[in-house]
């Protein structure tokens, strides 16, 4: 019954490879022995060139990735900053990880709860300060909304990621 569960809840996934409902084959640039980075579905984009990172494997939040994944995503992440700032004119990137909706370990073992992803917002250099500065302004607007479903937005930096500020 637990392997019928899990085959039910991998089948409706939008980010595992192996489901019926993916639907980004023709968009997957990379694909590695754990992560995938892949162009983000059109009515997810809000910028030109917007990609995603991902695990093969479905887990609900970077958090729960093992080493070898993780190290495979920060590549991944590495890689795009060094693609993004050798653009004419340079770009930086903003990487966003959304993890709000938690399930239990067990059911996450399951294959319940939603599948991690890191999405990749290239923004023009110029602007970077800016986008930063706006992107915090908009998440402390709604901190108290946010903060009555959610726990707390973390914010991180470039040598760590979101595994240097929770263990």
């Amino acid at each position: 019954r637990d392997k019928q569960r899990i085959q039910v809840n991998l089948e409706r996934c939008t980010f595992c490879l192996e489901s019926k409902r993916f639907g980004r084959k023709d968009a997957i640039i990379s694909t590695s022995q754990h992560a995938y980075l892949c162009v983000d579905g059109m009515n997810q984009c809000i910028l030109p060139g917007q990609v995603l990172i991902a695990p093969l494997e479905h887990l609900p939040a970077t958090t729960e990735l093992d080493d070898a994944v993780w190290t495979e995503i920060r590549n991944y992440q590495k890689c795009l900053v060094r693609f993004f700032e050798a653009e004419d004119p340079p770009r930086a990137v903003i990487f966003a990880e959304t993890a709000v909706h938690r399930v239990s370990r067990d059911q996450a073992l399951l294959g319940a709860g939603p599948h991690a992803a890191i999405i990749a917002y290239p923004v023009e250099m110029g602007l970077l300060a800016e986008a930063r500065a706006f992107w915090k302004k908009a998440l402390d607007e709604v901190e108290s909304e946010f903060e009555v479903q959610h726990k707390k937005v973390i914010e991180t930096d470039a040598k760590g990621g979101v595994r240097s500020k929770i263990p």
